[in-house]
Protein backbone atom coordinates (compact mmCIF):
# COMPACT_ATOMS: atom_id res chain seq x y z
CA UNK A 1 0.00 0.00 0.00
CA UNK A 2 1.36 3.39 -1.02
CA UNK A 3 0.30 5.87 1.67
CA UNK A 4 0.22 9.59 0.88
CA UNK A 5 0.90 10.82 4.40
CA UNK A 6 0.76 14.51 3.48
CA UNK A 7 -2.75 14.22 2.03
CA UNK A 8 -3.86 12.05 4.94
CA UNK A 9 -2.69 14.67 7.45
CA UNK A 10 -4.29 17.47 5.42
CA UNK A 11 -7.62 15.62 5.41
CA UNK A 12 -7.47 15.06 9.16
CA UNK A 13 -6.55 18.68 9.82
CA UNK A 14 -9.36 19.96 7.57
CA UNK A 15 -11.89 17.73 9.33
CA UNK A 16 -10.69 19.01 12.74
CA UNK A 17 -11.06 22.58 11.48
CA UNK A 18 -14.69 21.76 10.63
CA UNK A 19 -15.34 20.48 14.15
CA UNK A 20 -15.50 16.84 13.14
CA UNK A 21 -14.54 13.75 15.11
CA UNK A 22 -11.91 11.81 13.16
CA UNK A 23 -11.38 8.06 13.19
CA UNK A 24 -8.64 6.24 11.29
CA UNK A 25 -8.43 2.57 10.38
CA UNK A 26 -5.48 0.73 11.91
CA UNK A 27 -5.29 -1.54 8.87
CA UNK A 28 -5.81 0.58 5.75
CA UNK A 29 -5.68 4.17 7.13
CA UNK A 30 -9.19 4.92 5.88
CA UNK A 31 -10.59 8.01 7.56
CA UNK A 32 -14.13 8.30 8.85
CA UNK A 33 -15.11 11.78 10.00
CA UNK A 34 -18.33 12.51 11.81
CA UNK A 35 -19.82 15.65 13.27
CA UNK A 36 -19.64 15.98 17.02
CA UNK A 37 -23.32 15.32 17.73
CA UNK A 38 -22.80 16.56 21.30
CA UNK A 39 -22.33 20.01 19.76
CA UNK A 40 -25.69 21.72 19.28
CA UNK A 41 -24.54 22.88 15.83
CA UNK A 42 -24.79 19.36 14.41
CA UNK A 43 -27.85 17.14 14.22
CA UNK A 44 -27.86 13.42 13.59
CA UNK A 45 -29.41 12.60 10.25
CA UNK A 46 -29.35 9.94 7.57
CA UNK A 47 -26.34 11.49 5.82
CA UNK A 48 -24.05 9.95 8.47
CA UNK A 49 -25.68 6.50 8.74
CA UNK A 50 -23.14 4.73 6.53
CA UNK A 51 -20.13 6.04 8.50
CA UNK A 52 -21.83 5.35 11.85
CA UNK A 53 -22.70 1.80 10.74
CA UNK A 54 -19.13 1.14 9.67
CA UNK A 55 -17.79 2.34 13.01
CA UNK A 56 -20.34 0.23 14.88
CA UNK A 57 -19.50 -2.81 12.75
CA UNK A 58 -15.70 -2.43 12.60
CA UNK A 59 -15.05 -0.16 15.57
CA UNK A 60 -12.20 -2.29 16.90
CA UNK A 61 -10.18 -1.58 13.76
CA UNK A 62 -10.51 2.21 14.14
CA UNK A 63 -8.98 4.66 16.58
CA UNK A 64 -10.14 8.20 17.22
CA UNK A 65 -7.66 11.00 16.79
CA UNK A 66 -8.06 13.66 19.45
CA UNK A 67 -6.64 17.16 19.74
CA UNK A 68 -4.69 18.16 22.83
CA UNK A 69 -5.71 21.43 24.39
CA UNK A 70 -3.04 24.14 24.69
CA UNK A 71 -2.49 23.69 28.43
CA UNK A 72 -1.81 19.97 27.97
CA UNK A 73 0.54 20.77 25.07
CA UNK A 74 2.35 23.25 27.35
CA UNK A 75 2.80 20.55 30.00
CA UNK A 76 4.25 18.18 27.37
CA UNK A 77 6.73 20.87 26.26
CA UNK A 78 7.66 21.65 29.86
CA UNK A 79 8.24 17.99 30.67
CA UNK A 80 10.38 17.61 27.56
CA UNK A 81 12.44 20.68 28.44
CA UNK A 82 12.99 19.45 31.99
CA UNK A 83 14.30 16.12 30.67
CA UNK A 84 16.78 17.50 28.13
CA UNK A 85 20.27 16.42 29.19
CA UNK A 86 22.18 19.25 27.52
CA UNK A 87 22.20 22.11 30.06
CA UNK A 88 22.49 25.10 27.68
CA UNK A 89 19.56 23.86 25.59
CA UNK A 90 17.60 22.86 28.67
CA UNK A 91 18.08 26.32 30.18
CA UNK A 92 17.01 28.08 26.96
CA UNK A 93 13.87 25.94 26.66
CA UNK A 94 12.87 26.43 30.28
CA UNK A 95 13.53 30.17 30.04
CA UNK A 96 11.26 30.39 26.98
CA UNK A 97 8.54 28.46 28.79
CA UNK A 98 8.87 30.64 31.88
CA UNK A 99 8.16 33.68 29.71
CA UNK A 100 4.88 31.95 28.79
CA UNK A 101 5.64 32.12 25.09
CA UNK A 102 3.95 28.79 24.56
CA UNK A 103 1.54 28.53 27.47
CA UNK A 104 -1.48 29.88 25.60
CA UNK A 105 -0.27 29.26 22.08
CA UNK A 106 -2.95 28.07 19.69
CA UNK A 107 -0.89 25.41 17.97
CA UNK A 108 -1.90 23.81 14.68
CA UNK A 109 -3.87 20.60 14.75
CA UNK A 110 -0.89 18.68 13.47
CA UNK A 111 1.19 19.39 16.54
CA UNK A 112 -1.69 18.58 18.89
CA UNK A 113 -2.91 15.29 17.44
CA UNK A 114 -3.15 12.31 19.71
CA UNK A 115 -4.52 8.87 18.99
CA UNK A 116 -7.02 7.74 21.60
CA UNK A 117 -7.74 4.05 21.89
CA UNK A 118 -11.17 4.32 23.48
CA UNK A 119 -14.13 6.64 23.57
CA UNK A 120 -15.57 9.09 21.13
CA UNK A 121 -14.85 12.32 22.99
CA UNK A 122 -12.66 15.03 21.47
CA UNK A 123 -10.94 17.19 24.07
CA UNK A 124 -10.73 20.84 23.12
Amino acid sequence: MNLDLENLIDEIENDFDCGMKVFISKTNFKIISLPNFDDSFFEENEAWNEQISELNRDGESYVEINIWDSSFSYEIMKSFAENVCENPLKNRLLKALERNLFKNLNMSSLSKMKIAKNGLNTRK
